[in-house]
């Protein structure tokens, strides 16, 4: 380990047994030492210093030998190889190789710097790589470069073997991107990126297909041949397959997992039906969407000072007729959900002319076109930033609707009013320009809260809504959710009950754009309705005799698992890019959990619900600073999780892709 001056004047020497220091080592300010290795057997260190290598003996770390270059050559790298015994030294752009009595038996001239040198755990091969992002590489047996290859446009900053000594791992040097290299194919097989957040991707090279953790997906956008800007939501069911991933390195490493590769091509189909795409079309990676765009793009000024963006838009459809047409703004539709219907037109090309409200800062402007088929027009995005004449002062509007007490005897509840009080206080303790409404016990009815809808008609553009709702969720025999009113009859939740597509509607074409929803509710997540399949059985069971219905009781208690276990991993692996209304909606549990409450914390029994109890917790550590909604969402989907000891996990019905603003 290295420190001191530019990290390279003292080496510090450790035993990995006993985790302590056994030696540091002082080196002259005026000598530089990159890099130290062991030797073969271990008796030995060799430390780069400037223009020579220094042997120390591990037994007393004492200068055993030191071999010497020309007084301007500089040492940049050195490695030896475990299996034969070679130390391979660089200088600049020259490569040395010694045998295991330090005796030069052989040396490469390279055209470039070298960056780095690498060699087999066997000593068979010996990979070098130079800052022109070339990979060079050795047979140690014949002394002969059996491969010479272009990795990255710029320089290489680590270059590694792969156990079986098949692959190199080759990272570039000004981001976190690696390639893996196949030594027998001579291709790169797999492009790998790190991201600072944790979130990794990996694609195959000369291909459009990927798979990536979760978060890194949003990260993504696709860029035309002319540069122009596509979303990642609307491309990524499409090219988002670690089926196809897998399934394509898997011959590089002996194999792949089949099982496992038909269980990622079966969640890839269940987030295709959950989006309403054709999976026939998208398997074969075909796309047909209308053309849609703003006229003139290039040519609106990025700054503003009037806000609002006059916009031309034309679109075309050679095929299909065009159907509904929607403006967004920071991924908000500004027609609603809807859009604005031009079926009646029956026409294949279509132009308009409108006037964008913009809010404070950056807007990031799209048009939408749908034609007959359901299918949308890329939406490449324009940017404007709002610089308003005078400061404008967004408000802040909370919405707390929480029920303990209950009509039907036999369903109280004890911290539900707690809930959205505390957050009614949490969220307007730094914040005096809010507005609160608070709806609780014989005040929370359907009429009460469907009549919200007015109330949030009178927000601006720049204005923030947060509604919290604390209560029982229901589900009717479809699997769809309600909220529990005051008045519920739980027998028939649909009479009384707050449906979640009309809770969703009162956020859907209000005139905020900064909406956010947090449903703290069993059963609050989306559910997969292959579950109905057991309501259809019980249904059919009198007319089927006793073989058939064990035969289909079989069949779909088969089919349920599958689709369950389905449903949770596309969760887990991909982004719910279906945003209806631009909301941010976060739901407490999943589609068939509990929401607890009162649950222990540290030994210590929460007055809370623990998903709201979670969104305080966030909201009291970044007391005074910035808090954005993903990391908002982020914190309470993993610290619920974390509490309950993953007998609760939160999960989004809604989320922005790209914009993410401060909730407080």
């Amino acid at each position: 380990v290295y420190k001191g001056k530019d990290d390279r004047d003292v080496m510090d020497i450790f035993s990995i047994k006993s985790k302590k220091l056994v030696k540091s080592i002082k080196f002259n300010f005026s000598e530089y030492c990159p890099e130290a290795c062991f030797s073969a057997d271990g008796n030995f260190i060799f430390v780069i210093s400037t223009n020579k290598v220094l042997v120390y003996d591990l037994k007393d770390f004492k200068i055993v030998k030191s071999i010497d270059f020309s007084e301007s050559s500089y040492i940049s790298h050195i490695d030896v190889s475990k299996g034969r015994g070679l130390i391979c030294v660089a200088e600049e752009n020259q490569i040395y190789l010694f045998n295991d009595q330090l005796v030069l038996i052989n040396k490469f001239p390279m055209i470039a710097d070298i960056s780095d040198v690498s060699f087999s755990s066997s000593g068979d091969y010996l990979a070098v790589s130079s800052d022109d992002g070339f990979l060079t590489l050795f047979n140690c047996n014949s002394n002969k470069i059996i491969v010479k290859r272009k990795i990255f446009d710029g320089r290489i900053s680590e270059t590694l073997f792969g156990e079986t000594e098949k692959m190199i791992f080759l990272k570039a040097f000004d981001d976190n991107l690696c390639r893996i290299f196949s030594i027998e194919h001579q291709d790169i097989i797999l492009d790998y990126l790190d991201f600072q957040n944790g979130g990794w991707f990996a694609k195959i090279p000369n291909l459009s297909y990927y798979m990536c953790s979760k978060d890194a997906s949003k990260m993504l956008h696709y860029v035309t041949p002319n540069l122009k800007v596509i979303g990642f939501e609307q491309l990524d069911p499409v090219y988002n397959r670690p089926d196809i991933v897998l399934d394509s390195i898997g011959k590089y490493f002996g194999g792949a997992d089949q099982e496992l590769i038909a269980n990622y091509r079966q969640c890839w189909e269940k987030r295709i039906d959950r989006l309403g795409l054709d999976k026939e079309k998208l398997g074969k990676g075909e796309i047909s969407v209308p053309n849609a765009e703003i006229v003139g793009a290039d040519n609106i000024a990025y700054e503003n000072r009037g806000g609002s963006v006059k916009i031309n838009v034309e679109a075309n459809d050679s095929k299909y007729t065009l159907r509904r047409f929607n403006v967004f703004v920071n991924e908000v539709p500004i027609f609603g959900s809807l859009g604005i219907s031009i079926s009646q037109l029956q026409a294949h090309q279509w132009d308009t002319t409108l006037s964008v409200p913009l809010s404070t800062g950056e807007n990031k402007i799209q048009v939408s076109v749908m034609n007959e088929l359901g299918l949308e027009n890329f939406k490449y995005p324009t940017y404007v930033n709002y610089i308003p004449k005078e400061t404008i002062t967004a408000k802040t509007y909370y919405i707390g609707i929480g029920v303990n007490e209950f009509k039907e005897p036999g369903h109280k509840l004890n911290y539900c009013v707690k809930d959205v009080r505390d957050l009614a206080k949490a969220f307007s303790s730094e914040n005096k320009n809010i507005d609160t409404l608070l709806f609780t016990d014989k005040q929370v009815t359907k009429e009460n809260i469907l009549a919200l809808k007015d109330y949030l008609n009178k927000t601006n553009v720049n204005d923030k809504v947060i509604i919290s709702c604390s209560s029982h969720g229901l589900l009717d025999d479809s699997l769809n959710f309600y909220l529990a009113m005051h008045d519920l009859d739980f027998k028939k939740p649909q009479a009384r009950g707050l449906k979640y597509e009309e809770l969703e509607s009162l956020l859907d074409g209000i005139p905020a754009r900064q909406k956010l929803l947090l449903l703290d509710a069993c059963n609050s997540g989306e559910n997969d309705k292959t579950e109905v399949l057991k309501q259809e059985l019980k249904q059919k069971e009198n007319s089927l005799d006793s073989t058939q219905l064990l035969a289909a009781r079989g069949v779909i208690i088969q089919l349920v698992e599958e689709n369950k276990s389905n449903f949770k991993k596309v969760n887990e692996l991909f982004v719910n890019v279906r945003n209806n209304t631009g909301s941010v909606i976060i739901s407490a549990a999943g589609g068939q959990e509990s929401a607890l409450e009162a649950i222990e914390v540290n030994g210590k029994a929460i007055k809370n619900g623990a998903f709201t109890y979670c969104v305080l917790e966030c909201l009291e550590q970044n007391k005074g600073k910035v808090l954005k909604v993903n990391t908002l969402k982020q914190y309470t989907e993993k610290r619920v999780e974390e509490i309950t000891k993953g007998k609760q996990k939160p999960t989004s019905r809604q989320e922005t892709m790209e914009v993410d603003w401060e909730v407080r």
